[in-house]
């Protein structure tokens, strides 16, 4: 059976689900009617339409029906009977979030996405996810996430159990919400006003194994004459998707078909199967020595071939393998991952000074269809690899409101979530030097590890570990204070004052190669025990770089222990908010009242991201060095929206409005990480009317980041693997062939 083929059982997806609903009433009903003996079943009590919230306007009289810009509202129970169990898979799997890359647990932790590994995100209209205002229950929710590029909203802190209903304003919004939302805005409302207790019980579980979803959520309510509170509480387990539990997700094929739709792959003959084209593993990377005739010293690089097999005619006089700058030699292993026999010859013994030569069981491959069909390029390791994280998600929420009179009441809201996430991760490691003996004079001039190679050539062993996971916990807090009311019934005046406090509290733990260990075997010429690697203080240990089994990835403990290490950081992220607001209507004209609303608000945003030790002191290999990003910012704003009611009832017209809005900005921005400061004003303004006229004065993207990352960061240098490397260090000790001094980019492409 074709593996890359999607099978239908595996697109099938078993879901059930279990809810118990009114397991405690509010209270007990007793009446002569049999029926109402029965407890009263729990239920959420619909708001008055006073208390309707449109998103997109702070006008009361504005409506879904009547606003200026297209609302849909999704409903979270329809969500529910199409399979989706999270708020993340709701909003990304709407039809009004088709068409934009959305970051999902899987696409967080494969990819470097803004809020880290195991971060799920929304964006819409293709803007990304910090362009996308999301709110919580019309009130801004501070961001979470790990790394210094917290900046959005993280999906998984909310259950959608907890969520009674969601708007998505489909247009920009910057002059109403800020810049932030220029792509659209996300409004969460939260169940409230809820009497009795309600558990509910859901599994997701796939026909084959892995991606199991398990929730179990319970929540409480009591509504009273003058006020209500509500308690609830989430518990998910999502299991680990590997590449390997799906056929359609494992070993990736080259899919070529030939001129009659025939597949026309190269088979591993280990396997009878197409073959994989995953990333090179194990194998020794041999690099032709190229040279300038003294003769002509500004003509063509001459090659110096060692690189040719045995022929009927003798040494050397059999296939040229390296056609290019670069051949893959590959171990004949006899069991387990790449084991097999395989038939491939190999180089004969050193016929001339400098001619190559490999230890037993080496072999070239890649110049022809058979020796390429055998290269090792899928390793178990790959399969193992985290799609999906294994994530555990713990949240507590309360809400409650009173009050104290016809003119005041009081509301607080209170989230905790924490979220734990695992990814089990590979990757490829490689190394540099000479082979073991230049010139095959015995001399042993060579680079220490790769004893048994000889020939003027320069070697890259690659190997393959799963010493490269990754895992985060991540602690969000989120606390709102208020008071609202009705100032006036006349014009019917209304006020809302309320403070926001959120906060993100993220570690995360990687595993990584230490650039001090790693060095020790670079160009090695001399063992390094009894020495101590000056950065990370181990006791050096001489690694064998050329070992088949080492770069197969079967490491023993010391040498795992001294090539690799586990480093934590952390990243704390706190926004503050204050706001007021006061909407109410000033006059009545002919086409009926005109609203207005006004307010101001006061936004802090603090950032501070602290890398692991290992990544500050720049030592870890294959990975960017990176200082601490801390900063904040004061966002100062004010606001104002009115809303012109200019013909109604009218034949052809039932009711022409104009609406506008404008809001102006003024950012400041300290970077703790040199004391820089900066000072932005913005303004905005925005007119629209029923047909949807608007004349939208885009502004700057969201700065939480702009001003407080680190104003550099080191990068080392390592490439990633491909076949033409050329490192630049010259060793004036060697003499090369024609006299030359011999210097590492010799080893290069030979028409450069």
């Amino acid at each position: 059976m074709n593996r890359s083929l999607v099978t239908r059982k595996n697109r099938i997806a078993l879901m059930f689900g279990v809810a118990l609903g009114a397991v405690a009433a509010s209270q007990p009903a007793f009446a002569q009617d049999a029926a109402a003996e029965e407890a009263a079943p729990a239920e959420e009590t619909t708001p008055a339409a006073s208390d309707i919230v449109v998103t997109g306007s702070r006008i009361r009289s504005v409506t879904p029906f009547n606003s200026p810009d297209p609302i849909a509202v999704l409903d979270p129970e329809v969500a529910k009977k199409e399979g989706r169990t999270d708020l993340a898979s709701t909003l990304q799997g709407s039809s009004i979030a088709a068409g934009s890359t959305q970051v999902t647990s899987a696409l967080s932790s494969n990819f470097v996405t803004n809020g880290g590994p195991g971060a799920q995100t929304i964006d819409l209209r293709g803007l990304g996810a910090n362009r996308t205002l999301v709110l919580l229950n019309g009130r801004r929710a501070g961001p979470a996430g790990t790394r210094g590029g917290v900046s959005s909203f993280d999906l998984n802190v909310l259950p959608l159990s907890i969520v009674s209903d969601i708007q998505i304003l489909k247009t920009g919004a910057s002059s109403v919400y800020g810049s932030d939302a220029v792509a659209g805005v996300v409004n969460i409302f939260t169940k409230s006003k809820l009497d009795g207790l309600t558990l509910d019980l859901n599994a997701s579980v796939p026909f084959d194994s892995g991606g199991e979803n398990f929730r179990i959520s319970g929540a409480w309510g009591k509504t009273f004459d003058r006020g209500h509170i509500l308690i609830a509480g989430d518990y998910t387990k999502v299991q680990e998707l590997a590449r390997g539990d799906r056929s359609y997700l494992a070993c990736p094929e080259a899919n070529i078909f030939d001129e009659s739709g025939n597949r026309a792959d190269l088979i591993d003959p280990r396997t009878g199967q197409p073959h994989c084209e995953d990333l090179r593993w194990g194998h020794v990377w041999t690099y032709i020595y190229t040279y300038r005739n003294p003769a002509n010293p500004t003509g063509p690089r001459l090659r110096f071939e060692n690189l040719r097999l045995d022929g009927p005619g003798g040494p050397n006089t059999g296939i040229q393998t390296t056609p290019g700058s670069v051949q893959l030699l590959q171990f004949q292993y006899p069991s387990g991952a790449g084991g097999g026999t395989l038939g491939i010859p190999a180089y004969g013994a050193p016929a001339f000074p400098g001619d190559f030569g490999a230890p037993e069981g080496w072999f070239p491959t890649g110049y022809n269809a058979a020796s390429m069909a055998v290269q090792n390029a899928y390793h178990p390791f790959v399969e193992q690899s985290t799609i999906i994280p294994e994530t555990d998600l713990y949240t507590a929420y309360a809400e409650g409101a009173f009050e104290i009179s016809s003119a005041v009441e009081v509301f607080g809201e209170f989230l905790f979530n924490r979220r734990e996430t695992y990814q089990n991760g590979w990757r490829q490691f490689w190394n540099f030097g000479f082979t073991g003996d230049v010139y095959g004079y015995g001399t042993g001039f060579g680079t220490l590890w790769a004893d048994g190679f000889t020939g003027l050539n320069f070697l890259s062993p690659t190997g393959i570990t799963d010493l490269a996971d990754n895992s985060q916990t991540v602690d969000y807090y989120r606390g709102v204070a208020g008071v609202r009311g009705e100032i006036s019934s006349k014009g019917n005046w209304t006020y809302d004052i309320h403070g926001q406090y959120s906060r993100s509290i993220g570690r995360y733990r990687s595993q990584q190669i230490l650039q001090d260990a790693y060095d020790t075997g670079y160009f090695q010429t001399a063992s390094c025990v009894g020495t101590v690697t000056p950065i990370s203080g181990k006791q050096c240990i001489d690694i064998p770089w050329t070992d088949p089994y080492f770069l197969r990835g079967e490491l023993t403990q010391a040498q795992a222990d001294f090539l690799t290490d586990w480093e934590e950081g952390k990243t704390l992220y706190t926004q503050k908010t204050a706001e007021a607001i006061l909407a109410g209507e000033l006059l009545t004209l002919p086409g009926g009242p005109l609203a207005v609303a006004f307010g101001a608000s006061i936004r802090e945003d603090k950032i501070n991201d602290t890398p692991g030790e290992i990544t500050l002191a720049a030592n870890a290999w294959g990975a960017s060095a990176s200082g601490i990003t801390a900063g904040k910012s004061l966002t100062s704003e004010a606001f104002a929206e009115v809303n012109v009611p200019v013909l109604s009832d009218l034949p052809f017209i039932e009711e022409l409005n104009l609406s506008g809005a404008a809001r102006v900005t003024n950012v400041k921005a300290t970077s703790a990480s040199d004391g820089q400061t900066d000072q932005d004003n913005e303004w905005q303004l925005d007119l629209q009317d029923r047909l949807e006229l608007d004349g939208h004065r885009l502004a700057p993207l969201p700065r939480q980041l702009r001003h407080v990352l680190p104003r550099s960061s080191a990068v080392r240098a390592v490439p990633r693997r491909r076949n033409q490397l050329r490192p630049a260090k010259p060793d004036r000790s060697l003499r090369c062939m024609g006299g030359e001094p011999c210097c590492w980019c010799d080893f290069a492409d030979p028409s450069r």
